[in-house]
């Protein structure tokens, strides 16, 4: 069986669903939609970069079609996270991050456990 991406179907994952009947539980974490879009779609391990682009990559290339969003000496806005494997993102879902918008950290929650 063929997936989506072996078709070459860019996809990409959003919400705005925040605290509302149709999803109650959501808050605007990106990686809790691509958690939900793994169970949903029944995706595998070796699917967990492709979801992560979805979340990332994917949709900021089509909002910046003029350039690649990875381009080298160009300001990054980009999410950080305490792991060391991928699938780490998924298993542990952290709340520890730092968040940086066009090279600056905006947002940084550091979690402190004694």
């Amino acid at each position: 069986m063929k997936l989506w991406k072996d078709l070459g179907v860019n996809v990409a994952l959003a919400s705005d669903n925040i605290d509302d009947p149709f999803h109650p539980w959501g808050n605007g974490d990106l990686l809790q939609v691509a958690s939900l879009a793994l169970y949903a779609a029944q995706l595998q391990p070796d699917d967990e970069i492709d979801v992560l682009r979805a979340i990332s990559y994917t949709p900021r290339r089509w909002l910046s079609a003029d350039r690649d969003p990875l381009a080298p000496f160009h300001p990054a806005d980009l999410l950080v996270l305490p792991l060391a494997q991928v699938h780490a993102v998924f298993t542990q879902m952290p709340q520890a991050r730092a968040v940086f918008k066009q090279g600056r950290l905006i947002r940084r929650r550091v979690i402190i456990v004694d």
